[in-house]
């Protein structure tokens, strides 16, 4: 990763930008609220979520823009994920102050921030997740070079409905989550994430702080107990956001990770891990259940999924600008 400085966008008469720190979490909180209550998303942030932006790894970096009466307008965002060698860039300017320039401003800042952090000895990417409401947006990333690489689908599945139990043969068995299991777990995927990229692997922390609104007692995770010694088969880990709950219209629970590990592809252990989930939200008396599926899924996460009861409530896309391993570092995102 390169080890250049934090820099700021230059400031304009109208606006002066600066680092962002926790003493600002009320501010960039009240802002995020501004800006959702107008883009109205199927989602809300929470004021924890924010304070997550300056608890997370060193290498988050967020900035605003103020105004003339010291008052936040705009914020943007870079949050490294080293394993893959990628950058999540995220932002937004208030409705009111919208068509100044402060959303090209950010977005060429982001792409700087990017070009610093990536380690250009490997491929990686910045990256953009811009919800369907949002063609403004889509627009100022396309104009500064960005492409769309992947498109998702969120799903929601009515608890009301019965839920199917799927027959699970012999050796497998699905447990409730729990710490040890979790650890090994981020071990299991570690290795084979070693596999496919050289790397550090998620640390304690990093696993972490990718879940915030874990909720364990909804998560669960599928045991092959052929020998005394279980292997993890797969998981399902979710999360409860409340703060969306209004946007949804409903109290909702949410499938964040779902996943079968290699050699272990059997639809039998998905079916009854999706189930686990659906029957722990519906106990727990959540209305609905909701997923994130990449458009371009396989046709059996997908059919799985449509099979359980999930149908297709809205969709969002991913712009990047892909960045190819060079032997010499030229920090280019060109």
């Amino acid at each position: 990763m390169g080890g250049q400085e934090w820099s700021l966008p230059a400031g304009s008469g109208r606006y002066n930008w600066r680092n962002l720190g926790p003493d600002n979490v009320p501010e960039v909180g009240s802002l995020i609220h501004r800006i959702e209550e107008f883009d109205n998303p199927p989602f809300r942030t929470a004021i924890s979520e924010v304070e997550e932006f300056f608890a997370a790894p060193a290498r988050w970096r967020t900035i605003g823009a103020f105004g003339a009466e010291n008052n936040l307008v705009a914020y943007a965002q870079v949050r490294p994920r080293l394993l893959v060698n990628e950058v999540v860039c995220e932002g937004g300017v208030d409705p009111r102050y919208r068509g100044q320039g402060l959303g090209r401003t950010s977005i060429a800042w982001q792409r700087d921030q990017a070009r610093a952090l990536l380690d250009h000895s490997r491929p990686g990417r910045a990256l953009f997740y811009v919800e369907d409401i949002a063609p403004d947006l889509s627009a100022l990333l396309l104009e500064a070079g960005y492409q769309q690489t992947a498109s998702f689908v969120d799903v929601s599945r009515d608890l009301t409905d019965p839920i199917k139990q799927p027959e699970l043969p012999y050796p497998f068995q699905i447990v409730a989550w729990d710490q040890e299991l979790d650890e090994m777990l981020r071990h299991t995927l570690n290795r084979i994430l070693q596999d496919r990229n050289p790397g550090p692997g998620y640390t304690a922390e990093d696993w972490a702080t990718r879940r915030g609104a874990f909720t364990p007692d909804c998560s669960f995770l599928a045991l092959d107990k052929t020998t005394d010694r279980s292997q993890i088969a797969g998981f399902a880990l979710s999360s409860i956001y409340r703060q969306d709950w209004t946007a949804v219209g409903n109290r909702q629970g949410y499938i964040d990770l779902l996943g079968l590990l290699p050699g272990w592809e059997n639809a039998a252990i998905m079916q009854s891990l999706i189930a686990a989930v659906l029957k722990a939200f519906k106990k727990r008396g959540f209305a609905t259940t909701g997923a994130l599926l990449p458009e371009a899924a396989d046709a059996f996460t997908r059919r799985l999924f449509l099979e359980a009861g999930f149908k297709v409530i809205g969709t969002s896309t991913q712009y990047a600008i892909e960045t190819p391993a060079c032997e010499a570092e030229d920090n280019s995102l060109d």
